[in-house]
């Protein structure tokens, strides 16, 4: 839902000023009526102005204020699903509908409500403001006494990104065995099976448990073929595709900040063996050994929605995707070796190494890294796209001239607030083309993991000093932004955008100059 302030009906400029606790409101000019917006528990949001009333518009279509119901004469509710809205006035009138939006008009220079959402009963109605600022300042301490550490000048961007972090994570969420943190609390409410790595890393930091929480959260609706799910709602689900297997990688780094305890991964370990197998079987579509992103969409499979390789491919056996299972099955090996199965830990370390030694042979080819597509029939030369160069991430693994090549070949995607999702000399580069154009936090981490991986330190810094330039141009943690102008593209408030940041402030962010 949209809000708004008016006065005598209409729409009034405002200054909106926020804390963790709440959203300040100031009426323009200054002195012609305030606000104050405080959200309170899970899903209830206490409203109070003075000298302005309310406007409330649904954003989504299918969400029609003309449904309102009244309950009696301060109370108003609507269904959208299985779910009540509820506008509760508690100061004030409700003027009804204008324009299809919903209005509370002032009495004696004040209006108080309150927007709730719940499926069967509401909990008791919070009546005081201050007591849910309160609450909500305590909550944001605990969280913020949990913040990586990241030299002095990069504390207030740091708390911006931890707060981005903060906000989304959902409760009450019956698909998920713990608090999850969504992608945002706008559009994109859900948590992809690859995005959310990057948010178990950033937590992991300086608490692995919440790390490996948030690393699970997408195995508790595993399939028995050891399908995770491409998007999980707090009570939905979409199993047409998948998203990529960085989970190993993503465990391995957890384990090389903290011990893990054998009970973890005792859990762990036979889920990420099912996830391992399902590419092997499911997604090797024509036996040859190299999986393949497909599903209904192999774009989607390989999180690089629109790419100008995988999007509108039969399936994409990308060079990508070999690199995680390499590094997932080194995980396996190394999660084996510590709960002592010292034979399954042997099978995972060979059956790594032969992946790699095929994919050197396979990938590699006249000096250039290729991608081959609907299952090797059709091999990309020369991909314009940033996808493949994600096989960085086996760093030193790699054959010296295979990544001294790679590592060149990113200069033709380099622009001053990073790595664009497609050259910007191609002609299917698009500034705002989704991942044909603009630069996305994921990729930069990850190919700036796999320069650290392959000792070019200073390149790795480089790229992150980048990316920390392209947040302050961007004034925000956006879902991808534009790779020349540095400007927020997409959903706002995006958490692996957020994630990311903190990474890289604590881990290179002595090392900027």
């Amino acid at each position: 839902m949209d809000l708004a302030f008016t006065r005598d009906g209409s729409v009034v400029e405002t200054t909106i000023s926020a804390t963790p606790a709440h959203l300040g409101v100031e009426a323009s000019p200054a002195g012609q009526g305030s606000a104050r917006v405080v959200l309170s528990g899970a899903r209830d949001t206490l409203i109070e102005s003075s000298n302005l009333g309310i406007q409330i518009s649904p954003v989504q279509q299918d969400c029609n204020f003309a449904k309102l119901i009244r309950q009696d004469d301060h109370a108003w509710s609507t269904t959208w699903k299985n779910w009540t809205v509820e506008f509760v006035v508690l100061k004030g009138k409700a003027a009804g509908l204008t324009n299809g939006c919903w209005l509370v008009e002032p009495e004696h220079g004040q209006c108080r409500m309150a927007i709730r959402i719940f499926k069967d009963q509401p909990l008791e109605l919070p009546l005081n403001l201050d007591k849910a600022e309160a609450a909500n300042v305590a909550d944001w301490r605990r969280f913020r006494s949990q913040m990586p550490s990241v030299p002095a000048q990069f504390v207030a961007a740091a708390e911006q990104a931890w707060l981005t972090l903060w906000f989304s994570t959902a409760t009450e969420a019956p698909n998920f065995p713990n608090e999850p943190v969504l992608m945002s609390k706008a559009l994109m409410n859900s948590v992809w099976p690859w995005d959310h790595c990057f948010n178990a890393l950033a937590l992991g930091i300086t608490d692995v448990n919440a790390g490996l929480d948030q690393l699970m959260l997408p195995f508790a609706l595993q399939k028995e073929n050891g399908q995770i799910p491409d998007k999980t709602g707090p009570e939905d689900a979409f199993w047409g595709c998948t998203k990529p297997p960085i989970h190993g990688w993503a465990l391995g780094k957890l384990m090389d900040m903290h011990p893990v305890s054998n009970k973890r991964l005792e859990v762990i370990y036979p889920k990420l063996v099912k996830w391992t197998t399902f590419w092997f079987t499911d997604r090797d579509i024509n036996k040859n050994g190299l999986p393949g992103f497909s599903g209904v969409n192999p774009g989607w499979d390989s999180g690089w929605d629109n790419s100008t390789v995988s999007g509108g491919s039969i399936e994409n056996e990308a060079p990508e995707l070999q690199a995680y299972l390499i590094l997932q099955m080194r995980t396996l090996a190394r999660v084996a070796d510590q709960l002592g199965l010292e034979s399954e830990a042997t099978q995972w370390r060979n059956r790594a190494a032969k992946h790699l030694a095929l994919f050197q042979k396979t990938y590699w080819l006249d000096a250039n890294l290729v991608t081959r597509l609907d299952g090797g029939m059709k091999i990309i030369k020369k991909p314009t796209s940033l996808e493949p160069m994600m096989s960085l991430i086996l760093g030193r693994s790699l054959e010296p001239d295979t990544f001294a090549g790679m590592v060149k070949n990113l200069d033709n995607f380099m622009t001053p607030f990073g790595l664009a999702s497609e050259m910007p000399a191609s002609p299917n580069y698009e500034p705002h083309g989704y991942w044909r154009g603009p630069i996305w936090a994921p990729a930069i981490y990850l190919v700036i993991d796999g320069l650290n991986r392959g000792g070019q330190h200073e390149k790795a810094v480089d790229l992150a000093q980048r990316y920390d330039r392209l947040i302050q141009k961007a004034g925000g943690y956006y879902e991808n932004f534009d790779a020349k102008t540095g400007q927020g593209l997409c959903t706002k408030s995006y958490t692996w955008s957020a994630a990311v940041h903190i990474l890289l402030l604590h881990e290179y962010g002595d090392d900027f100059k």
